[in-house]
Protein backbone atom coordinates (compact mmCIF):
# COMPACT_ATOMS: atom_id res chain seq x y z
CA UNK A 1 0.00 0.00 0.00
CA UNK A 2 1.34 3.65 -0.71
CA UNK A 3 2.00 5.25 2.07
CA UNK A 4 0.18 8.38 0.36
CA UNK A 5 -3.19 6.77 0.74
CA UNK A 6 -5.23 6.39 3.82
CA UNK A 7 -6.01 2.20 5.05
CA UNK A 8 -9.63 1.37 3.96
CA UNK A 9 -11.28 -1.33 5.51
CA UNK A 10 -14.50 -2.67 3.42
CA UNK A 11 -16.87 -4.64 4.95
CA UNK A 12 -20.45 -5.21 2.22
CA UNK A 13 -23.60 -6.65 2.94
CA UNK A 14 -25.73 -8.66 -0.04
CA UNK A 15 -29.08 -10.02 0.21
CA UNK A 16 -31.93 -10.58 -2.13
CA UNK A 17 -35.44 -9.05 -1.80
CA UNK A 18 -37.68 -9.86 -4.35
CA UNK A 19 -35.28 -11.24 -6.40
CA UNK A 20 -33.39 -8.34 -6.79
CA UNK A 21 -29.76 -8.07 -4.95
CA UNK A 22 -29.13 -5.33 -2.41
CA UNK A 23 -25.88 -4.30 -1.30
CA UNK A 24 -24.63 -2.05 1.50
CA UNK A 25 -21.25 -1.34 2.40
CA UNK A 26 -19.57 0.04 5.32
CA UNK A 27 -16.27 2.10 4.74
CA UNK A 28 -13.85 2.87 7.65
CA UNK A 29 -11.21 5.00 6.82
CA UNK A 30 -7.39 5.08 8.58
CA UNK A 31 -6.03 8.90 8.34
CA UNK A 32 -2.62 8.88 8.64
CA UNK A 33 -1.08 11.37 10.89
CA UNK A 34 -0.30 14.21 8.64
CA UNK A 35 -3.90 13.68 7.53
CA UNK A 36 -5.03 13.52 11.51
CA UNK A 37 -3.52 16.54 11.81
CA UNK A 38 -5.29 18.59 9.01
CA UNK A 39 -8.60 17.21 10.47
CA UNK A 40 -8.40 18.21 13.55
CA UNK A 41 -7.39 21.76 11.94
CA UNK A 42 -10.41 21.62 9.82
CA UNK A 43 -12.70 20.93 12.87
CA UNK A 44 -10.91 23.36 15.63
CA UNK A 45 -10.79 26.27 13.02
CA UNK A 46 -14.55 25.04 12.09
CA UNK A 47 -15.67 25.21 15.69
CA UNK A 48 -14.14 28.91 15.75
CA UNK A 49 -15.86 30.22 13.25
CA UNK A 50 -19.32 28.21 14.33
CA UNK A 51 -18.95 30.13 17.84
CA UNK A 52 -17.85 33.50 16.74
CA UNK A 53 -20.07 33.80 14.02
CA UNK A 54 -22.76 33.00 16.54
CA UNK A 55 -21.44 35.68 18.93
CA UNK A 56 -21.98 38.26 16.24
CA UNK A 57 -25.34 37.41 15.57
CA UNK A 58 -26.69 37.14 19.19
CA UNK A 59 -25.00 40.68 19.53
CA UNK A 60 -26.65 41.69 16.81
CA UNK A 61 -30.02 40.76 17.72
CA UNK A 62 -29.71 41.71 21.07
CA UNK A 63 -28.44 45.48 20.36
CA UNK A 64 -30.71 46.45 17.32
CA UNK A 65 -33.15 43.11 15.96
CA UNK A 66 -30.93 43.02 13.28
CA UNK A 67 -29.88 39.75 11.41
CA UNK A 68 -26.84 39.12 10.03
CA UNK A 69 -27.02 36.95 6.68
CA UNK A 70 -24.78 34.05 5.31
CA UNK A 71 -23.60 36.51 2.80
CA UNK A 72 -21.79 39.55 5.30
CA UNK A 73 -20.70 36.63 7.83
CA UNK A 74 -18.35 34.65 4.54
CA UNK A 75 -17.25 38.26 4.18
CA UNK A 76 -16.25 38.21 7.72
CA UNK A 77 -14.73 35.47 7.72
CA UNK A 78 -12.69 36.28 5.11
CA UNK A 79 -11.57 39.49 6.76
CA UNK A 80 -10.35 37.14 9.60
CA UNK A 81 -8.79 34.81 7.25
CA UNK A 82 -6.61 37.68 5.70
CA UNK A 83 -6.21 40.11 8.67
CA UNK A 84 -6.65 38.90 12.58
CA UNK A 85 -7.09 35.63 12.16
CA UNK A 86 -4.27 34.18 9.72
CA UNK A 87 -4.30 30.44 11.06
CA UNK A 88 -7.91 30.17 9.11
CA UNK A 89 -6.23 30.01 6.18
CA UNK A 90 -4.78 26.82 6.79
CA UNK A 91 -8.54 25.50 6.31
CA UNK A 92 -9.99 24.72 2.86
CA UNK A 93 -12.55 27.36 2.32
CA UNK A 94 -15.26 25.15 1.65
CA UNK A 95 -16.00 23.53 5.23
CA UNK A 96 -15.83 26.82 6.67
CA UNK A 97 -18.38 27.81 4.11
CA UNK A 98 -20.20 24.54 5.14
CA UNK A 99 -20.23 25.17 8.51
CA UNK A 100 -21.98 28.80 7.74
CA UNK A 101 -24.46 27.56 5.57
CA UNK A 102 -25.32 25.16 8.36
CA UNK A 103 -25.68 28.11 10.86
CA UNK A 104 -27.59 29.78 8.33
CA UNK A 105 -30.37 27.24 8.46
CA UNK A 106 -30.12 26.43 11.57
CA UNK A 107 -31.34 30.33 12.09
CA UNK A 108 -34.24 29.76 9.46
CA UNK A 109 -35.70 26.90 11.31
CA UNK A 110 -35.58 28.58 14.24
CA UNK A 111 -37.18 31.63 13.54
CA UNK A 112 -39.68 29.67 11.45
CA UNK A 113 -40.71 27.90 14.74
CA UNK A 114 -39.32 25.00 13.38
CA UNK A 115 -36.26 24.63 15.68
CA UNK A 116 -34.39 25.99 18.84
CA UNK A 117 -31.96 28.83 19.22
CA UNK A 118 -28.57 27.86 17.98
CA UNK A 119 -25.97 26.59 20.24
CA UNK A 120 -22.28 27.06 20.61
CA UNK A 121 -20.34 24.10 19.18
CA UNK A 122 -18.71 22.22 21.34
CA UNK A 123 -15.10 20.74 21.47
CA UNK A 124 -14.85 17.53 19.87
CA UNK A 125 -12.41 14.10 20.52
CA UNK A 126 -10.42 14.71 16.57
CA UNK A 127 -11.90 11.27 15.22
CA UNK A 128 -15.43 12.82 15.57
CA UNK A 129 -17.29 14.73 13.08
CA UNK A 130 -19.09 17.67 14.22
CA UNK A 131 -22.95 18.63 13.14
Amino acid sequence: MSSQHAAVRIASLCYAFNMLIQCAYKFRFYLMAIQRKQQAVEFGNAHFAWNRCLNLRSQAWEADKTRHHYVSLSRQVTDWKRGEFLWLADSTAGYLVQKLLGQNEAFKNFFGKRGQYPKLSGARPVGSTPD
